[in-house]
Formats: structure tokens, sequence, C-alpha cells
């Protein structure tokens, strides 16, 4: 070394080690990143910049007017407000209420509403039928009858009778009568009335007979229903005309 040679200049700088510069550098990234984020969530809150591209699925959401922005998720994480756990569409659909008269299905954000067949019991005890189901009706029940009341008719009479004719008149004069019940009821006592012309004597079978003058009455029991019965009588002497005016009850004798 000369003496006129200057001397050598001495750093007392320790040069960086490359793992600080390494640990700078990211730190400096960092902050960088923060002011980048405030910056975006200050255009966000102030509405500048691009608007915001909804996500498929979720809803846009005006900003309130009190500046506060209502988030609502589009992909599946963690609510950045709440801290819930969120569906794709960001939002829970809420249940929809099942009526007797309609339910609500939802599918691709539509709504459409089915009707709900309901139903109900047709009677107690019995089991629930659909209510446009008709209840068999019940067999028509026939109507009581009432038992044919008794039929009382009046009895009828019938007169035959023989007798011979001579020179002086009728003689030998015998008479039948044949008393009926066409009634559904027993008959009360009958009565039979006969006129005997000359108010000859007359006597009678199978009956009851009282004689005043040309008038003969019979009389007999009661007759059962739908029954009949015969009696007989005899005129005495000689007539000049046929006994005749048979009546039975009133009625006359056929």
């Amino acid at each position: 070394m000369f003496a006129d040679d200057p001397a050598p200049i001495v750093s007392h700088v320790r040069p960086a080690a490359p793992g600080r510069r390494m640990r700078m550098a990211v730190v400096s990234g960092g902050v960088l990143a923060i002011l980048a984020g405030l910056g975006v969530g200050y255009a966000a809150l102030s509405g500048s910049g691009p608007d915001p591209v909804a996500a498929p699925g979720a809803t846009a959401t005006a900003t309130p007017a009190d500046g506060v922005l209502d988030l609502e998720p589009a992909l599946p994480g963690i609510d950045p407000v709440t801290g819930a756990t969120t569906s794709p569409a960001g939002t829970t659909a809420p249940a929809v209420a099942r009526t007797p008269a309609a339910a609500a299905t939802t599918t691709a954000g539509h709504t459409a509403t089915q009707p709900v067949r309901t139903t109900r019991p047709v009677l107690p005890g019995v089991p629930d039928q659909p209510a446009d189901t008709v209840a068999p009706s019940s067999p028509a029940q026939p109507a009581p009858t009432q038992p044919a009341a008794p039929l009382l008719l009046p009895a009828v009479a019938t007169l035959t009778f023989t007798a011979d004719e001579g020179e002086q008149g009728w003689t030998g004069y015998a008479g039948q009568v044949r008393v009926e019940n066409p009634g559904s009821t027993a008959t009360r006592s009958w009565q039979v009335t006969l006129t005997v012309p000359g108010g000859n004597k007359v006597d009678a079978s199978g009956a009851s007979v009282s004689q005043d003058g040309d008038s003969v009455t019979f009389t007999g029991g009661p007759i059962a229903a739908r029954d009949s019965l015969t009696f007989t009588f005899t005129v005495d002497g000689t007539l000049t005309e046929l006994p005749g005016g048979c009546r039975i009850d009133g009625n006359a004798c056929s």
C-alpha cells in the first residue's frame, strides 16, 4: 500500500438478512390488502362503483335509506351479519300453512296451490269418508198398515114357499126363510116380518114367532160373520091370498 493512496471507506451498515426482507414484504402486502378492502367497503357503502352482480338464485336487495346494506349470501356459508348457516338461496323459505281447502307447493321460486281432499264423519262412530261421498240412503220403510175395521152389514133374507090351490083358495101353505150375514162381524138379533091375509094361525120352527092379526114376526139370535141360518113356518087353513110383504130388519126380502 502506498502512502499516497486514500484510506478505505468502512461502512457500519449491516446488510439485511434474506429472511428479514421476506417478512417485510409480507407485512407490506398485508397492509396493502387491508387498505384495498377498506376502499372496496367504502365504495359499496357509498353506492359508487360497478353494480354488483346477483348470484344465481339470490334476490338483489336495495340499499335501505339509512345506509345499512342488508346482505343476503347467495352461496352456502355463514351469514356475515348474524353468523348463522345459510342455504344456497340465501334465505329460508317460510313454511306454508296447509289449510283444509288447499296446500301450497313451492318449486323453483313459484308457488302452486293444489286442492286438498278433506274428510268428515258421516255418523258418530263411523270411520271418515271422503267429503264428496254420498251417504247411502236408508231403504224406504213401508207405511204401517192398519187392520181393517170390522164390516157390519145388514142381514139378508130369502123367502121360498109351497102351497096347494083348491076351489076355496090356497091350502097347505109352508114357507122357508134363509137369513144370511154378509159382514165380517157377527150380527145382533134379527127380525123378519110377514103379512098373512085373513090372520090364519102361523107356526114356526128355528125362530120365535109372534102374530098380531095379519102381521107375523119371526125373531132369532146373532149370526156369525159370513154365516147363515134357515127357519120354516106353516099357515093353517085356507088362504084367500098368498102371504107376502116379507122384510128383514126393515129391508125387503129377496
